[in-house]
């Protein structure tokens, strides 16, 4: 009995090795690549979420929410002048002209007040003007500033300059991205003849105190909730 039929088995599957084969020197000879397969790097959708979520939450900043911020430390939990919250302008000027550098600059929010904070490295203890004003000016020039917020407050600190090397934080920026509670930002408009002018913008009106603390040197603006 003949078995031809398995013959012709072996023989097609030769002519498919040899066909395979000669498709592959092809490939080579004309420099083409031969794709490889795609492999997919997402097998569970609700994971991929969960991943993303957690990486947005490494991003923000510690303290924060909805642009809020509290950047204080445990040194800056320290009770204020004492005296009484008021809306009226205030100032000091006991003592002689200091000779300090701004070295940082941060708010946060105590329980019954939001605290801006403005530390300094130096000899001597600001002096400062402090209070509210409708027409915002930059003190040098006399222009109009924007300010955010419905409230505006102004800052002059006397014997001071704020740190504006290259490689410093606050280096060429007006508004310096300051919010916590009440606080809006706070802009930032220069030093001139030994006075640095600030303005902060606030959500509303705030009975406010100035406080001097020392270790290191600081001066700390408190606004009541």
């Amino acid at each position: 009995m003949k078995h031809t039929p398995q013959k012709k088995t072996h023989a097609s599957a030769a002519v498919a090795v040899l066909a395979a084969a000669g498709l592959a020197l092809s490939a080579c000879d004309t420099g083409e690549t031969v794709p490889e397969p795609q492999m997919s790097t997402s097998t569970n959708p609700d994971a991929d979420a969960a991943d993303k979520d957690a990486e947005n939450s490494a991003t923000k900043p510690t303290g924060t929410e909805d642009g809020q911020q509290n950047t204080l430390g445990a040194a800056d939990m320290q009770p204020g002048a004492d005296g009484d919250f008021s809306t009226e302008p205030t100032e000091q000027f006991d003592g002689d002209p200091a000779e300090l550098r701004t070295t940082d600059i941060r708010v946060g929010s105590h329980e019954n007040y939001d605290r801006l904070v403005f530390e300094f490295e130096g000899t001597g203890q600001p002096r400062f003007h402090a209070g509210y004003t409708d027409d915002p000016r930059q003190h040098t020039s006399g222009n109009p500033v924007e300010v955010p917020g419905d409230a505006h407050f102004e800052l002059l600190i006397h014997g001071t300059s704020l740190d504006m090397t290259p490689d410093h934080k606050y280096a060429g920026k007006t508004n310096l991205g300051l919010a916590s509670g009440a606080v809006v930002d706070v802009v930032n408009q220069g030093t001139f003849e030994g006075a640095s002018q600030y303005f902060v913008g606030l959500k509303d009106t705030r009975p406010y105190k100035v406080s001097i603390l020392e270790n290191p040197t600081r001066l700390v603006v408190d606004f009541e909730k």
